[in-house]
């Protein structure tokens, strides 16, 4: 095989790879969510993309506000 079509193709898998990792982070903020309600946490916001990055998850418990990086 052609080191150009090598590099396309190893490419193009790159790029599938880090298209399937979004639902995959979706799904964690989902049961991160999940998580903290059971625990008594209410969910504030999510996804938040605002400048210099995101916030996955912004909650509150009584006077406390809480900010949740999620890894998946």
């Amino acid at each position: 095989m052609p080191l150009r079509s090598t590099a396309c193709a190893w490419f193009r898998r790159l790029l599938d790879r880090f298209a399937a990792g979004k639902p995959l982070g979706r799904r964690g903020e989902d049961a991160a969510a999940r998580y903290l309600q059971r625990l008594g946490y209410q969910i504030l916001a999510r996804g938040d993309h605002s400048l210099p990055g995101e916030l996955d998850l912004v909650a509150r418990e009584r006077d406390t506000i809480v900010f949740v990086e999620v890894k998946t």
